[in-house]
């Protein structure tokens, strides 16, 4: 049976593969998300960039008590 995956797994992955790549200026994007987005959408950017940097020390935490 196949996994559903839910739109915000989607949506996940899709930033995911944006962001990874490398051919994207990721300064002219902030800046351009910056210029035309109200605030209220870079107040959730920069919550989930918390959280990942949350979940990211969490799992590196993790490994040091293995």
């Amino acid at each position: 049976m196949r996994k559903v995956i839910t739109d915000e797994e989607r949506v996940a992955k899709t930033i995911g593969n944006l962001v990874s790549d490398l051919r994207l200026d990721l300064e002219a994007v902030a800046m351009y998300v910056y210029q035309i987005s109200p605030n209220v959408t870079i107040n959730r950017i920069l919550l989930m960039a918390d959280i990942i940097k949350d979940e990211k020390e969490e799992k590196h935490n993790d490994y040091d008590y293995l």
